[in-house]
């Protein structure tokens, strides 16, 4: 019988919290002012090897020991799957902290914090993208090496659904951006409300750019992946470079949507040439026009936050109904495919 604390979610959410505790309790023990910020790193290592002390050690309790048998004939095959996948995770964890480290320096520190009060609240949406796609990720791996048009519609549903969601996001965001702004971070970051307005755009980009990335990853070829992260971050340096200087973390903001769409029209050609047909530009620029437009209606026709972001809701609501198709049988091809493979 296992204990209670090895089954299933509960050993994630134990390391987590272990993890937390760790990096809590050698803060308050070891960081005493504000210019001690190697010791936070050191500490925040520390964290991070109790919590993978403590996957080791459940791994073993629940029976699956670790064997070290070092044979590299057959281990070079996933080494250089993995590095593929590690290095464009690394190179995205790159594009999200060059903005700032530009902006410091070719526009100052004022402009630097308005970017980072906007990249704070966008990032932490950007990671629901991670979460939707590792938790898709094994029905696109089976629908695509068991069934090719079965893969296609998951593809062109999830596309839908997401294209119409994120975008609905982000454009309320842009309408209510220095109300959201505020709420976050007070009155003196209001300025950082037309950065706020352009990075939101970063949650759509990243999201519907992620069905050719993850269909790279499903269809071995995580090479083009890498890529097509390396060019986005050429272009984010190249424009960062020749934007900011001028128009500081608006500039900035804008760099990053442009280089991610360079990222997503690489990956997407990539996929299509590699893996498999991908959803088409009518399911990108429908919701995309509708969107903007209803961004634009808001500013004509709204007078306050609240009619202008009516105003909006209201039209991206009859632009759904008329464009979307039936939006509802995507949504439930997506949750009873989901169901089926975690079944």
């Amino acid at each position: 019988m296992k204990p209670k604390f090895l089954r299933g979610r509960p050993l994630r959410s134990a390391a987590k919290a272990l993890r937390s505790a760790v990096f809590a309790l050698g803060v308050f023990l070891i960081v005493r002012n504000s210019e001690d910020l190697i010791r936070v790193g050191v500490v925040e290592v520390a964290a991070a090897f109790a919590a993978t002390a403590y996957y080791l050690a459940a791994q073993r309790a629940v029976g699956v020991r670790m064997i070290w048998r070092p044979e590299m004939l057959r281990a070079w095959p996933l080494i250089r799957t993995g590095a593929a996948v590690g290095a464009s995770n690394v190179v995205w964890t790159f594009m999200l902290y060059a903005p700032i480290f530009l902006v410091t320096n070719l526009s100052g520190t004022a402009e630097a914090a308005w970017l980072g009060g906007a990249q704070r609240i966008v990032y932490s949406l950007v990671g629901f993208s991670a979460v939707y796609f590792f938790n898709l990720y094994p029905v696109i791996a089976r629908a695509l090496h068991q069934s090719r048009p079965q893969w296609e519609a998951l593809i062109g549903s999830s596309y839908r659904v997401v294209a119409w969601a994120s975008l609905g996001v982000a454009m309320v965001s842009t309408i209510l951006a220095e109300a959201i702004v505020v709420l976050a971070f007070g009155e003196a970051f209001a300025m950082a409300a037309s950065v706020f307005s352009i990075y939101i755009w970063l949650l759509p980009v990243r999201l519907l750019s992620g069905h050719a990335r993850w269909a790279l990853v499903a269809g071995e070829r995580q090479a083009y992946l890498l890529a097509s992260e390396a060019l986005a971050t050429v272009a984010l340096l190249a424009l960062g470079v020749a934007l900011i200087p001028s128009y500081g973390a608006v500039g900035a903001a804008t760099s990053v949507i442009t280089a991610n769409m360079v990222g997503w029209l690489s990956a997407h050609i990539f996929a299509e040439r590699h893996v498999g047909g991908m959803p088409g530009m009518r399911d990108t620029l429908l919701p995309v026009g509708s969107a903007l437009a209803c961004v634009a209606l808001s500013r004509v026709f709204g007078s306050s936050p609240a009619t202008s972001t009516g105003v909006a809701i209201a039209a991206f609501v009859v632009c759904v109904r008329l464009g979307a198709g039936d939006l509802v049988a995507d949504v439930k091809r997506l949750a009873f495919t989901k169901k089926a493979g975690a079944e």
